[in-house]
């Protein structure tokens, strides 16, 4: 079970340094050529997901923004259209079952559409706070669900990313298993080469876990 890309990454570092002490052109079935190759491209993908990570973030943080100003639209205005219609009951019953809510991004959303209804049906021309007005609303919830959709792509990009990335781990896991047990038939016990484990000083992250956006380089979504 792979559990670290870092420690993949030095195992193969040390794989491939030892493989050019010995001067043997193959070691199973990877050159040193091989092994280049292979960092080089672990360390592409791990750029790639760091990328779509630092995206994914900045999506979310402004699809929250908004939903934030529609929220707090919504339950100043339902506040304060209680005492602004207070002496006008059929237009404060379009307000009486909005609940605004912030529990979820759908609750917020429902609560600001409902908003919208009520509003228009009352007094579109009303401004309740200063700088919040129906228009503004309208405009808000329109990039809410904007924002709802760039936060779906972009979360569907990470996904690519992070998977690519943990698909070419569990190749390079691979690689190392296989190259150390050839290695180790082809430089037998007892011999120069043979006494050297390449895994020295290469350290042991193996204790580390997957990590969610945000965390560091281990896998993100898993290993197996």
């Amino acid at each position: 079970m792979v559990k670290s890309i870092q420690f993949e990454i030095q195992r193969a570092q040390a794989s491939s340094a030892a493989q050019s002490v010995t001067g043997a052109a193959k070691i199973g079935e990877l050159t040193v050529a091989d092994w280049e190759q292979r960092l080089t491209g672990i360390n592409t993908k791990i750029s790639a997901e760091a990328a779509a990570r630092i995206t994914l973030q900045g999506a979310t943080a402004a699809w929250a923004d908004n939903l934030g100003k529609v929220f707090d639209i919504t339950r100043h205005a339902v506040v304060l259209a209680k005492k602004r219609f207070q002496n006008d009951p059929a237009k404060l019953a379009f307000f009486a079952n909005i609940a605004p809510s912030d529990q979820s991004r759908a609750t917020i959303c429902k609560g600001g559409t409902d908003l919208v209804e009520a509003w228009q049906k009352a007094d579109a021309k009303w401004v309740p706070v200063e700088g919040a007005t129906l228009p503004v609303l309208k405009g808000l919830l329109t990039q809410c669900g904007d924002d709802g959709s760039d936060h779906a792509q972009k979360l569907a990009e990470w996904r690519a990313a992070a998977a690519d990335l943990n698909a070419a781990a569990e190749t390079l896991h691979d690689d190392n298993v296989t190259w150390y047990a050839a290695a180790t038939r082809q430089f037998a016990e007892g011999t120069p080469f043979g006494e050297h484990d390449p895994l020295d000083g290469a350290g042991d992250n193996r204790s580390h876990g997957a990590r969610e956006p945000g965390g560091d380089q281990e896998f993100a979504g898993g290993g197996r």
